[in-house]
């Protein structure tokens, strides 16, 4: 119940969800009023953003996965340059998942570009593709046509793929990559601005076993093969 309210994309749906956790436990329900939603529920997210993700474990999950490579060096994003459609495999599995429910709306044309969206059973909807909005606010939320969106695109023959954002396809990955990280000599020969060093934060001793301990000098001493 608690992840249907985080993944509620209006503030009306959002408050049917929080009524439901209400009738079951209403500590629960306080002790989420306490929190903002816009920190963790969807229907709150800005929609400037333009992201699909509504949390970082599966950030946390692959950083953990990679420790022994993080402390190489950085090299160029070359298997983006490999993608043969414009968009990443994730993106277009996304969209087969909209699939499924795009095949049960029927979508009746407004004007140029508006079109009221029908989910069989479920409630109706209103697109703008001009605008690249719905009303249940997925599409405007990641930037990716939602089904409903996908269901108006399909009926007129268009590319859904002119219908997601640029920040997703390909051209964009690889501008990110384009620069190098440029090497840096020693602290000894930085210019001198006359400014008060920056300091590193001080150390807080977490709870729990150390994920991993850096002994980085003996380590490239080792590597390297140099004799003090």
């Amino acid at each position: 119940m608690l992840w249907a309210c985080a993944r509620a994309t209006t503030p009306e749906e959002f408050t049917r969800k929080m009524n439901e956790i209400k009738d079951v436990d209403e500590k629960a329900y306080q002790w989420l009023l306490k929190k903002a939603p816009t920190e963790w529920s969807k229907s709150h997210f800005r929609e400037s953003v333009k992201c699909d993700m509504l949390l970082h474990n599966l950030c946390e999950s692959f950083s953990a996965a990679i420790l022994p490579a993080r402390d190489k060096a950085i090299v160029t994003l070359e298997a983006v340059k490999k993608w043969v459609h414009p968009v990443g495999k994730r993106i277009l599995n996304l969209i087969e998942k909209h699939k499924h429910v795009a095949r049960h709306c029927n979508t009746t044309i407004a004007s140029s570009g508006k079109f009221q969206v029908f989910v069989q059973g479920v409630e109706t909807l209103v697109v703008d593709l001009v605008a690249k909005k719905c009303t249940c606010r997925g599409f405007q939320l990641t930037g990716i046509p939602c089904s409903h969106a996908l269901a108006c695109i399909w009926a007129f023959g268009l590319d859904f793929l002119d219908y997601i954002e640029e920040w997703y396809k390909k051209d964009a990955y690889i501008a990110a990559y384009a620069r190098i990280i440029e090497p840096m000599p020693n602290l000894d020969k930085w210019p001198q601005t006359g400014l008060n060093i920056i300091l590193p934060p001080p150390e807080h001793a977490l709870p729990g076993r150390p994920k991993k301990k850096k002994k980085r000098e003996i380590e490239v001493l080792m590597n390297h093969h140099v004799k003090p």
